[in-house]
Formats: C-alpha cells, sequence, structure tokens
C-alpha cells in the first residue's frame, strides 16, 4: 500500500470566496486490500487551512469497492470499482479521512460545497443512481482493538451504577442490651444501605451473621453513619448491637 498527498488551488465561482478555495490530491495504491487516512488537522498545521466538505472518488482503476469513512462521524460513501464520482460530506476540520479499496485509488478533496453525483465509468456511463452514501452509517467507521480486553459475558458483567428508586425504613432502637438484633433480611436487590448512630454510646453492626460489641463488626460512632452504594452493595442480612436498650439509629436500604 502506499499513498501520496499533494494540493493545489482553485477556483470556486458557486460560493463567495476572498482569494482561492483549494482541492487536495490523494492517490492510494493498494497491492491488497487495504486503507490509508489523512489527518486535517495535521495537514492544516503543515500547509494550509484546509476544512474539505466534498470529494472526487475516482475508482476507475481499482478493483474492488472504494469507501471513504470520516473517523468519529456517521458518514460512509462508497464507489464501485471501475466507476468515479463526486459526494459532499460534513465538515471535516481537525478530522481524520479514511479511504479503503484494493488497486489505485485517486481522491480529490475540496473545500467548497459540491453536490452528490452519478457514478459514471472512463466511459461516461453511469452505475445508475448517486454515489452509495451511508449516513448514519449502519457499521462502526473506526475499530480500535484493545489487546488484552475481557469480553463482556454473564460471569464479566458491565456494572451499572445510579438510578431512583424508594427507601425502606429500617430505623428503630436496641431492644435489648448487648444482644444482636436484625435491621433488614437478605436482600437479593438491595442497591443502598445506609445506617446512622443517632445515640449517644457506640454501635456496631455486621451482616449475615450476629453483631457483636468488638471485631469483626463494624463500629458507628455517636453520630456516625455507615453506607453501601456505587460500586459495591451487600446483599446479606443486616444486624446491629448496643451497649444499652434504648439507643437510636437510623436505616435505609434501596
Amino acid at each position: 500500500m502506499s499513498s501520496n498527498t499533494s494540493s493545489q488551488a482553485t477556483y470556486n465561482y458557486l460560493v463567495p470566496a476572498d482569494g482561492t478555495t483549494h482541492a487536495v490530491f490523494q492517490q492510494c495504491i493498494f497491492a491488497v486490500a487495504g486503507s490509508a487516512s489523512e489527518d486535517w488537522q495535521a495537514f492544516s498545521t503543515n500547509n494550509f487551512r484546509f476544512r474539505p466538505q466534498g470529494a472526487y472518488i475516482d475508482n476507475t482503476n481499482g478493483t474492488a469497492t472504494a469507501s471513504l469513512s470520516i473517523q468519529g462521524v456517521p458518514f460512509i460513501a462508497s464507489m464501485a470499482a471501475g466507476y468515479a464520482g463526486w459526494v459532499s460530506f460534513p465538515s471535516t476540520a481537525n478530522l481524520v479521512t479514511i479511504i479503503s479499496g484494493t488497486g489505485t485509488v485517486n481522491v480529490t478533496y475540496v473545500d467548497y460545497p459540491v453536490l452528490n453525483s452519478p457514478a459514471v465509468d472512463i466511459n461516461g456511463n453511469t452505475q445508475g443512481g448517486l454515489v452509495t452514501v451511508e449516513n448514519p452509517v449502519t457499521k462502526p467507521v473506526n475499530v480500535q482493538i484493545i489487546i488484552g480486553a475481557t469480553p463482556v459475558s454473564p460471569a464479566n458483567a458491565v456494572p451499572v451504577t445510579g438510578g431512583t428508586g424508594t427507601l425502606t425504613d429500617g430505623s428503630g432502637t436496641i431492644t435489648t442490651a448487648s444482644t444482636s438484633q436484625q435491621i433488614f433480611a437478605a436482600n437479593a436487590t438491595r442497591k443502598y444501605l445506609f445506617i446512622q448512630n443517632v445515640s449517644a454510646g457506640d454501635l456496631w453492626i455486621n451482616l449475615t451473621t450476629s453483631a457483636v460489641r468488638a471485631q469483626p463488626s463494624i463500629l458507628i460512632a455517636p453520630q456516625g453513619a455507615f453506607a453501601m452504594e456505587d460500586n459495591f452493595i451487600s446483599t446479606e442480612a443486616v444486624n446491629i448491637i448496643g451497649a444499652t436498650a434504648g439507643q437510636g439509629f437510623t436505616a435505609k436500604e434501596g
């Protein structure tokens, strides 16, 4: 595959212009099916400001359909082998255009509007209809392969966070001093958990098993709080214990 680009000034009599408009010629020679790109931001930096709005795709010497796409923009124009024609597209300032095909594909980019034309061969015979354009496209314009990625599957699901809903209240007081009691039963659909100590003494919570006033239970000091949200929420039963009957706590799950 080889690609060669050159530019030349042109005159555009269709729209008002100060001075000259420009055309940039790109020739792509593909020994086998391949693609070549043009970075218009880099082109403008190294040459002159150029914002192509249309192109003449000459695939008369191509041996397979040639495609012109714009990276990040829903647009693909296709030209059958043996034909050539004009196609308009969104202004590609600071973007990248990609040409793919087999054989020799010549593309002339212009920085003024053009009209989509019928595709014709070297003898002037039309293919029928205008140059084929998909907009929006039904397939990705550019695919970046990520090495080492793990496919999404039921065993490797994409986490979904956030959302709205209603809260279940489990607020109350310590019923019996130094005795574990359940605030919430196990809940497989739990997405949020919040517990606040509104008493003057320490409270301890534990998940699944009974709470104790020591490790491995979780200490919530007076006016402190414990919350689970976003990345991980336990679905286990929630238990609480305090040293004094009547100690108050606020509890919510969603």
